[in-house]
């Protein structure tokens, strides 16, 4: 979006991992990358919301990306989620 905002406008983006696609849909930037180069990670169910706020990063502190959520409102598709990855700065 930034690029774009400055009247340069991308289609492709060179990152470390490889060449990712960059598209725009009025004020919407989406970027696209290959599915295997995301890390693998752990997800959580946590039933209810009051559960996932209540999710304490410090029991979450291995070397693995924690995902964590929780239905807002499933009938519309909408949920919250928290990510816990210590190792990488995220708590």
């Amino acid at each position: 979006w930034w690029l774009k905002d400055r009247g340069t406008p991308i289609k492709t983006l060179q990152v470390p991992a490889g060449l990712v696609q960059v598209s725009y849909d009025g004020d919407l930037t989406a970027v696209s990358a290959r599915a295997e180069w995301a890390p693998s990670f752990s997800v959580y169910d946590m039933g209810s919301l009051e559960e996932l706020a209540a999710a304490d990063p410090d029991d979450y502190t291995d070397e693995t990306e924690h995902y964590l959520w929780a239905w807002i409102d499933k009938a519309a598709g909408t949920i919250r989620s928290r990510m816990f990855a210590p190792h990488l700065g995220i708590r």
